[in-house]
């Protein structure tokens, strides 16, 4: 959050979009797009928009969707009547696994919980927490706390 503060302290961009007192609004709004919220043994994540000042600018559900999307191939599918196979959205699963995997030094099993291509305006994910994670780091923790 930190670097999205002083980008809009600074008046720089973040890949191409200005970050207004808007983007930084919304960003505090949605804790999930900066890292994970956990529930349980789940980390659940949202998105950044691929183009977030004119998404949140957008008037309706086709131009939010596209400006959300990420990926080249599928946002301009989505503005035919005919989009790819919200399927390809694992691939963003994977981009998103990629990261956390490399924090637990594992696989993890996600999934793909609303996207773009799939008519939602937002694309979220869950990520499965492993037992082992959750019992040496989570459970512990909160028997400390009880």
């Amino acid at each position: 959050m930190n670097n999205f503060i002083q980008l809009n302290k600074n008046g720089k961009d973040f890949y191409g979009d200005p970050v207004t007192d808007e983007v930084l609004a919304y960003i505090r709004q949605n804790p999930d797009m900066i890292s994970g919220i956990r529930k349980d043994n789940k980390l659940y994540l949202k998105a950044l928009p691929a183009s977030i000042g004119p998404y949140l600018e957008a008037c309706d559900s086709k131009m939010k969707r596209y400006y959300s999307c990420h990926c080249p191939f599928a946002k301009e599918s989505i503005l035919t009547d005919t989009p790819v196979s919200s399927t390809l959205c694992n691939c963003s699963l994977g981009h998103i696994k990629n990261f956390w995997e490399a924090v637990f030094d594992r696989e993890l099993e996600g999934k793909v919980l609303s996207c773009a291509l799939a008519g939602d305006l937002q694309c979220r994910y869950s990520l499965r927490i492993p037992d082992d994670i959750m019992e040496q780091y989570v459970k512990k923790q909160e028997e400390r706390h009880v």
